[in-house]
């Protein structure tokens, strides 16, 4: 992947690699300060420039290097083979490299009765929250549960099948959150908690543990654990102050995000978060407004207010500023106008972050535009429908 369609102006850094599926659903690798244009795995969808927090996969070997096919086959190094019920000689699992999204995946296969899976001990805190991922597709059969987190210092989390049906992929994901800090087990296999399976063979791979609330996408790891940085996206000196107005214009931007709270997909400031002016997508409570100006650290204007924002939903927002006049819309509502609201004085933009290059979207941007005039509140409604 290359950054050729990026306007020139547009500075992005990431200090490290990281994946993105592309346009025929094959998992890819961005090198270092590399954008990202990712898709839908199952539709081919394109999603936009994704943009994430920084996260850490605590899970090793997350690719299954080692896994030895057999009756019941090798583990993967790190990983330790369990199995309860059943003669572990019926169940068959077999390592494969290069699927179809070129991730290596491990195929369980066993008779009704069986359970069999793979394990890992982590390290948690006390308070924090987790989420566990693994990308599976179910070959035949009900493979019973396919992901669990089991009972250490942290409170136990089971599920089940996750929507999983025979020829799709999904992405099953447990949350949970540490109630002492110790260790806790990772399961990942055929009838992995309570249940078991039905004469099933289920394809597993990109297994990943990363505190948060949310999943973001998915980190290698070998024999340690792999932090990926997050994606900023800025213009500075000339290249913002060559297109920027400073006594009025108007901002319009389409996105959508994966989850999260205090998220922001746009913003113009003085690299601090005393003088911005946010696309903003959520509060800390999780509602928002369309467009919000802290000038001098206050926030003097927040148009249309209290808008509940939803994840994986296409939103487009416009935000229209001068002196005293500031209003705000999205998906065609209209803010009222705000009629004693100041101005920050700005010398950047930031792409999918506020202003202090944090608050990152945890999403997709699809689509920017500037405009140097402040437009119509008409048209902001007609330029977000």
């Amino acid at each position: 992947m290359t950054t050729s369609g990026f306007d020139s102006r547009i500075t992005f850094t990431r200090a490290s690699s990281g994946t993105f599926f592309n346009g025929s659903g094959i998992l890819q690798t961005a090198s270092t300060n590399v954008p990202r244009l990712d898709h839908s795995p199952t539709t081919l969808q394109s999603l936009g420039l994704l943009i994430e927090e920084q996260r850490t996969n605590l899970l090793l070997q997350s690719g299954w290097a080692g896994a030895v096919a057999g009756s019941p086959g090798t583990a993967p190094t790190s990983w330790v083979l369990g199995t309860v019920s059943g003669s572990p000689t019926s169940a068959l699992v077999s390592s494969i490299y290069g699927t179809t999204d070129s991730a290596q995946a491990v195929l369980f296969s066993g008779v009704t009765g069986d359970r069999l899976w793979y394990q890992q001990v982590i390290n948690v805190t006390n308070g924090t929250t987790y989420v566990v991922t693994i990308f599976c597709e179910t070959v035949t059969g009900t493979p019973g549960n396919v992901l669990a987190v089991i009972a250490g210092t942290a409170t136990r989390s089971i599920i089940s099948d996750q929507g999983i049906n025979p020829s799709s992929k999904t992405r099953a994901s447990i949350t949970f959150t540490a109630t002492g800090t110790g260790t806790v087990i990772i399961r990942t296999g055929i009838g992995a908690a309570s249940g078991l399976i039905d004469n099933a063979t289920a394809q597993l791979s990109r297994p990943q543990v990363e505190a948060g609330a949310f999943p973001t996408s998915y980190i290698p790891t070998v024999a340690s654990t792999v932090t990926r940085n997050a994606d900023v996206a800025s213009m500075t000196g000339t290249n913002f102050s060559s297109w920027y107005n400073a006594t009025e214009g108007t901002v319009f931007t389409e996105y959508q995000v994966t989850a999260g709270i205090n998220q922001r997909a746009f913003a113009v400031s003085d690299g601090t978060l005393n003088n911005v002016m946010n696309i903003l997508v959520t509060n800390a409570s999780g509602n928002g407004s369309s467009f919000a100006v802290t000038t001098a650290g206050s926030l003097v204007a927040s148009v249309p207010s209290n808008l509940a924002t939803q994840s994986e939903t296409l939103y487009k927002v416009a935000g229209a500023y001068k002196v005293n006049d500031v209003n705000g819309a999205r998906n065609g509502t209209v803010g009222t106008t705000d009629t004693s609201a100041a101005i920050p004085v700005v010398d950047r933009a930031n792409i999918g972050s506020g202003g202090a290059a944090s608050q990152f979207l945890n999403g997709y941007i699809q689509r920017i535009a500037y405009y140097p005039v402040r437009l119509s509140n008409d048209q902001l409604q007609a330029l977000t429908r």
